[in-house]
């Protein structure tokens, strides 16, 4: 009786932070800051910040690339102990972890301990969670857009068990939360596929052949105007997609276009696309641009960055 009542105080106590007329400007202003984080200690600080504001003690928030029914990588930021990272990003038998499990599949908002049918499977990530300061724990899921391979998950905890299971003060958390979790995943994807352009070295006849690729030509139309066979430019393709991490030409002018080194779609053609690398948005120096990176879908070389609170992994393209 006696752990009963000091679970409804603590859920009281969510519901004191979420009534406050105050509360939506509160979250908004934190989430809004998550886009000028320089590097991956100033995205903790953001996510620590912004954890607070929604009425939460400590988060985490993973981003990994699906891989059949696993993952193919994943890379955490933790504004908690950093043990809760290396849970997230590990597997046992060849399993993802519960919660990253369920980010995968599903979107709503969800107490993870009220669903049931993660509670018998892989029992030690949540004996790991509760060790961790997650007895009662907010899962966030936010999916890219169509076609998009990246997954992110928002995870927020509270040490007191029963804490979120106030369901007008969950009600009014979930609503915020979700917008924190789009601006924490916009950020990762945006570094993510900023470093793999730093990284594959573009340079002119690269941006000339992307911009052919995406205006529709095929590879027996570009060759003539490189002096070249189509079997050749199919190989320049191979190459210039596996430099950028991505498997289909498609992918590789997604990727272009989304990192701002190309024109819009259908706006420019491709005998004027040529970007100087004084324009290149892989050379660009915006905090807006200046975002962690994400994962090497050729294996990753992992380290912790220096705060001990964020895990950084080589990076993929998002396609």
């Amino acid at each position: 009786m006696a752990a009963a009542c000091s679970t409804g105080r603590e859920a009281r106590a969510l519901a004191a932070v979420v009534s406050r007329a105050d509360y939506p400007a509160r979250v908004h202003a934190a989430a809004m800051r998550i886009a000028d984080a320089a590097d991956a200690s100033e995205a903790v600080e953001r996510l620590r910040d912004v954890a607070q504001a929604l009425g939460a003690e400590r988060a985490a928030f993973a981003s990994f690339v699906r891989d059949g029914d696993g993952v193919e990588a994943c890379g955490v930021l933790t504004a908690c102990d950093p043990l809760l990272a290396d849970e997230l990003q590990g597997t046992r038998d060849c399993k993802a972890h519960p919660w990253v499990a369920y980010a995968m599949e599903r979107l709503p908002v969800a107490v993870a301990e009220r669903l049931g049918r993660l509670t018998g499977d892989y029992p030690v990530a949540f004996e790991v969670a509760r060790a961790c300061g997650f007895a009662s724990t907010v899962l966030v899921p936010v999916h890219g857009p169509l076609g998009y391979t990246r997954r992110g998950l928002l995870c927020l905890g509270s040490a007191t068990p029963g804490y979120f299971h106030d369901d007008a003060a969950f009600a009014a958390l979930r609503l915020q939360a979700r917008t924190v979790a789009f601006e924490l995943h916009e950020w990762w994807i945006e570094q993510a596929n900023q470093d793999v352009l730093a990284l594959a070295g573009l340079d002119e006849e690269d941006r000339a052949l992307l911009m052919d690729l995406e205006a529709g030509l095929t590879s027996k139309q570009i060759a003539p105007k490189l002096a070249l066979s189509a079997c050749a430019v199919d190989s320049r393709v191979r190459r210039l997609n596996r430099r950028l991490g991505v498997t289909r030409r498609r992918g590789a002018v997604k990727l272009a276009v989304h990192a701002g080194l190309l024109d819009s779609p259908s706006s420019s053609s491709p005998s004027s696309a040529l970007s100087s690398p004084s324009s290149s948005s892989a050379s660009s120096s915006s905090p807006s641009q200046a975002r962690i990176a994400a994962d090497s879908a050729a294996g990753s070389n992992e380290s912790k960055a220096s705060t001990g609170n964020s895990r950084r992994d080589m990076p993929t393209a998002d396609t």
